[in-house]
């Protein structure tokens, strides 16, 4: 349903996009932003949805530790 795509799109926009976006430097800050939120989009149907093994085995803390890597390659990697 297009309509129920375009509210869920702008509700993470304005909910979770925005809050995220502020914190990113301006350059390639709505890359950026899109990339991280997919990223966590993916972690969590990977983990809650579809239950991988090593997803739901990993503690928080060393879910923390990859995904803070992840999100410091996307925010300090230069845009050609």
């Amino acid at each position: 349903n297009p309509r129920a795509v375009e509210i869920v799109r702008n509700a993470i926009e304005r909910h979770v996009g925005r809050r995220l976006a502020r914190q990113l430097p301006a350059s390639g800050r709505r890359l950026r932003t899109e990339v991280m939120l997919s990223t966590i989009a993916g972690v969590l149907l990977m983990r809650r949805v579809i239950g991988t093994r090593a997803l739901n085995d990993a503690g928080p803390d060393q879910l923390v530790n990859v995904l803070e890597a992840v999100f410091a390659a996307i925010v300090e990697t230069p845009l050609a």
